[in-house]
């Protein structure tokens, strides 16, 4: 018992994490296909999520959806500062875009995300925060299609992110503390 716990310990000290997430996004029919897994092959989740008039729900079981508002989605990168025990090793994109009627603004689309897909990996690249950043684009000629397929492969060590995860704690209570203090002097 002891020594798998000291081997357990040893390998999550040593050797990093992969995590996957894989997306499927139709603009069309206006879902967002999901899934996380750990080292590429155990399934952590999956699931979907759509678009309504405020916001985004996401559907976590057939009957269950929490829906999140876009007034609240600018606070995101806030609430999970815990990423910062990530790096991402690889970032793919397969995107496919087609406008029947008129080839002309397909292209231009076309051009514009290769644009800013480069931009992007221009920027992991410099900063020395991705390994590989890959863009497929796909024009139909056939159809109207805006779809992507997108993978990102994150990588994490056990103790940075415990580390990460013990200051995200001891913030939020010393966050408490101060708003008790302060409920304090205003009825003192």
């Amino acid at each position: 018992m002891i020594v798998g716990f000291i081997v357990i310990t040893i390998v999550g000290i040593l050797f990093p994490i992969f995590f996957t997430v894989n997306m499927h996004i139709n603009l069309l029919t206006q879902k967002i296909y999901f899934s996380f897994y750990i080292l590429k092959f155990i399934k952590i989740y999956g699931g979907y999520a759509t678009l309504y008039d405020k916001g985004m729900a996401f559907h976590l079981t057939k009957k269950k959806a929490v829906l999140l508002p876009y007034n609240e989605m600018h606070n995101g990168p806030k609430k999970f500062e815990i990423t910062k025990g990530f790096y991402m090793l690889a970032y793919a994109q397969n995107i496919e875009v087609g406008i029947q009627e008129n080839l002309g603004q397909a292209i231009t689309l076309v051009s514009a995300i290769e644009a800013i897909s480069t931009m992007f990996a221009n920027y992991f690249f410099t900063r020395k925060k991705c390994q590989s950043f890959k863009t497929n684009i796909l024009l139909n000629q056939t159809k109207n299609a805006a779809n992507a397929t997108l993978r990102l492969i994150l990588v994490f060590n056990v103790v940075i992110l415990s580390i990460a995860f013990v200051k995200l704690i001891l913030e939020k209570i010393l966050k408490k503390k101060e708003e008790k203090n302060e409920r304090k002097k205003i009825y003192q």
